[in-house]
């Protein structure tokens, strides 16, 4: 072994916590923050009104001031954070008319992806693909909430959307503010688990059977189930 080598060995052994924090270094992005951040949402850790303070985030994950930036950044652009120049960061939230706009504008596309969906299903793998995240979003239908429920979901729509191939219609999905929806309004969600995941299988199995109108009307009704809990809501 050359000096050099024998050099660099000396100092992997002496380092040997190194690959590790690097590894959680490399994992700390604004990807990261930014996931977590709409986690934290899902989980308490995070609500609408908190604000965002950059030197607290940046010591909790060990990052730049920029990494952070660029993660609440993200965040703004989504809809989940509002950036001002006084206050800084802070969780959007969303007033009784904004959600009701929303669920009006979801109710449309929610719909016509599905009917897309259903359009397309034979096509490719098409099929396979949606089978497998509709399957994996109801394996969740006698388990408790959780953040895994909220990925399995998110991939669900994902999937939906993307196998219509109607990049518009991607695009104006990923745009709506549904984390900030789903918060807000998941206090008066408990007695609908039952009765959204019967939704879910309504929509998958029209989409599957490639039955278009089924697909859409099953996909808006349960966009419509949603304003009804925003309608019940104290105001």
């Amino acid at each position: 072994m050359t000096t050099k080598s024998t050099a660099k060995a000396a100092a992997r052994s002496s380092h040997p916590e190194r690959p590790a924090a690097e590894a959680v270094h490399a994992a700390s992005s604004p990807d990261l923050i930014f996931h977590e951040i709409v986690r934290g949402l899902y989980n308490g850790s995070y609500v609408p009104g908190q604000r965002l303070v950059e030197a607290d985030l940046t010591q909790k994950w060990g990052v730049s001031r920029g990494t952070v930036r660029e993660a609440l950044n993200r965040l703004a652009a989504e809809g989940i954070v509002v950036l001002s120049r006084h206050r800084g960061a802070a969780i959007r939230i969303l007033d009784r008319e904004e959600i009701r706009n929303l669920l009006t504008i979801l109710e449309l596309l929610i719909g016509l992806a599905a009917r897309l969906a259903a359009q397309r299903i034979n096509e490719g793998d098409n099929h396979a693909r949606f089978l497998d995240s509709f399957e994996a979003l109801m394996a969740f239908r006698s388990r408790p909430d959780s953040f895994e429920l909220v990925r399995a979901r998110n991939r669900f729509y994902r999937t939906l959307a993307s196998i219509g191939r109607n990049t518009e219609l991607q695009g104006l999905l990923t745009r709506m503010h549904v984390h900030l929806l789903r918060v807000q309004l998941r206090s008066q969600q408990d007695g609908m688990l039952t009765e959204r995941f019967d939704d879910y299988s309504s929509i998958g199995q029209a989409v599957l059977a490639g039955d278009l109108r089924r697909a859409e009307l099953a996909a808006r009704r349960h966009v419509r189930a949603m304003q009804s809990l925003l309608d019940r809501a104290p105001a």
